[in-house]
């Protein structure tokens, strides 16, 4: 795997704190790079750097779909929360998981309830648990209010 090379915008205040700090202690940029990005990566463990995990496929997302469609209908509520918690730690966006996994799992549980193959009970029992897998990821996707006021 190469190494991907992204642009970084600085603050021109760092920038010439940087400047400063190379021309009173001497020595090269890219020594000075080099060392914050080894403390970044080994160091304290709060600031740390991560790597990004590797994109979930769609296809992944189908399966996450499926599975986590069979755990609700098993009533199995530790099996669908880790689905959705795979899914979180592989850095999969809220949005994708509303989208590919809650929202085609709770719609087929719907329809099955329409076609009466499962109870009114499954598809409550569906929507509950959903709705509680949900609350508990919320706070960590909170935006935080800029003036004082958040409206919702």
């Amino acid at each position: 795997m190469g190494t991907e090379v992204r642009p970084v915008r600085f603050q021109s205040g760092l920038l010439e704190a940087l400047e400063t700090r190379l021309a009173r202690d001497g020595g090269e940029l890219s020594d000075f790079v080099n060392m914050a990005v080894d403390r970044a990566l080994h160091g304290d463990a709060e600031r740390r750097l991560r790597a990004l995990p590797e994109p979930v496929a769609p296809e992944e997302l189908h399966g996450a779909c499926v599975a986590y469609r069979r755990a609700l209908l098993d009533r199995d509520p530790l099996r669908a929360r880790t689905v959705i918690d795979d899914l979180v730690e592989r850095g999969v966006r809220m949005i994708d998981l509303y989208e590919s996994v809650f929202a085609p799992a709770l719609a087929e549980i719907g329809e099955l309830w329409a076609l009466e193959q499962v109870t009114v009970a499954d598809e409550h029992y569906a929507t509950e648990e959903t709705a509680q897998i949900l609350t508990t990821l919320a706070p960590e996707r909170r935006i935080a209010p800029t003036r004082g006021r958040l409206a919702v």
